[in-house]
This record gives structure tokens, sequence and C-alpha cells, in this order.
């Protein structure tokens, strides 16, 4: 089923992405959610964070709303150093 994530044809990911989302709402259920640690195993979890760089808006939002739901994906604002937060700008060179 992850390999369906790599398609070129958008509408193949999109069934992907949506029969991943079914898989992973049923798994919901349990204190812990055997199938995300399963699509985590078939490289699904790269996939999802490479979706998120698709250029179509539909497969985009659908991989940030799965990531965010199941895998507790965090968003990088900044970097911590034992002083402080620092942001990636800072360390242009």
């Amino acid at each position: 089923m992850c390999d369906l994530l790599t398609s070129n044809d958008h509408k193949i990911i999109l069934v992907g992405l949506e029969a991943l989302d079914n898989i992973l709402k049923v798994g919901e259920s349990e204190s812990f959610n055997p199938y995300a640690n399963q699509i985590e195993e078939c490289s699904g979890l790269d996939r999802l964070e490479q979706l998120q760089n698709h250029s179509h808006k539909d497969i985009y939002e659908r991989a940030t709303h799965m990531l965010e739901t199941y895998f507790e994906a965090e968003e990088e604002e900044g970097l911590d150093f034992p002083f402080g937060k620092y942001s990636a700008e800072q360390f242009n060179f």
C-alpha cells in the first residue's frame, strides 16, 4: 500500500492516502496503533513526509493531516542548544 505513494499519478496517490488513513483510523481505537508502526516499517512515514512537498494541494493536505494525527509530527521552529533556541536562519554562512 505504501508503494502507491510513490506513483506519478496524483489520483493513485490520493487513493493510497485514503486507504492508509482508513487503516490508521481503525488502529486508533487501541492504546497503541499497530498499523502506524507497520506503515513506518514499510517506509510509509518517509513517503508521507516527502508528500508534504508535493505540488498537488490535496496530497499535501492529506499527508500533513495524517502525519499530525497518527505520527505526532513536530514543527521545526528552532534548534535547541544548551544556551537557548536558535533559528536555522541564524546559521547562514
